[in-house]
């Protein structure tokens, strides 16, 4: 009877140190997805920043352009430019 509780609490102990190990690994993996979606999360936000910044920008030449020379980028280019020739020379 005594040999059959040493082997119980054995085994008992056993299980304890095996959910132990199993739930730091757990733990190591849920700390690896975290900090995985929070740089994920990083990348996101610095590239729709990006983003938001490149669109004022060209926003802002826009409008500069069209200030300036009275047409849009768009317009000056196709007037001043041949267009499908794939150096985009100016025509002479």
């Amino acid at each position: 009877m005594a040999f059959a509780l040493v082997v119980m609490a054995v085994v008992v102990g056993a299980l304890v140190v095996r959910l132990i190990h199993k739930n730091n690994e757990l733990k190591e993996k849920n700390d690896v997805i975290v900090r995985e979606v929070l740089r994920n999360q990083t990348l996101i936000d610095r590239a729709v920043q990006q983003g938001v910044s490149r669109a004022a920008m060209l926003s802002f030449f826009g409008k500069s352009v069209k200030e300036h020379l009275g047409m849009s980028p768009t317009q000056y280019r196709q007037q001043n430019l041949k267009i499908g020739n794939r150096n985009l020379k100016p025509e002479t």
